[in-house]
């Protein structure tokens, strides 16, 4: 049976994969991490899996990425900031999947993953990039356990 560390292994693994397409697409790391942080945020899980994986493990994956590839000089009194910023990316992604706003998803979803300011056809791209994972991947094999 797997155990959760195996969990997060499984899950950076997806993120190493995705961030390679990614960057061989012509995004920065920076934009990559948030494309892919977006595309887990907006994954379906299995509710009736055995195997559970807590958001804020998720969440703390996400922090050692960009703490070790994006901001290497990030503080450990930087990390509580920076984890309220990922609940809140969390929330923005999940609440443009809800239904009523389905058919707003790829105008806002760009902006949300890379900001309001970045290249517009890179957040055309970027909410293409999601939509098509999400909706090209079957249910993770994990239950989430919202714990934030």
């Amino acid at each position: 049976m797997e155990v959760p560390a195996d969990t997060i292994r499984w899950l950076y693994k997806i993120y190493k994969g995705g961030e390679k397409t990614l960057k061989e697409q012509g995004y920065s790391d920076e934009e990559a991490f948030w494309i892919e942080f977006a595309t887990t945020s907006a994954q379906m899980w299995d509710d009736d899996a055995e195997i559970e994986v807590k958001l804020s493990e998720i969440f703390r994956l996400y922090l050692t990425i960009y703490s070790e590839k994006i901001d290497k000089e990030m503080k450990i009194e930087d990390e509580a900031a920076f984890m309220k910023l990922l609940k809140e990316k969390y929330d923005q992604v999940n609440k443009i999947f809800e239904p009523e706003n389905i058919s707003m998803a790829g105008l806002e979803l760009g902006r949300v993953i890379l900001g309001a300011d970045a290249n517009p056809y890179k957040q055309l791209m970027a909410a293409a990039y999601v939509l098509s994972v999400t909706y090209r991947v079957e249910l993770m094999p994990f239950k989430l356990v919202k714990d934030v």
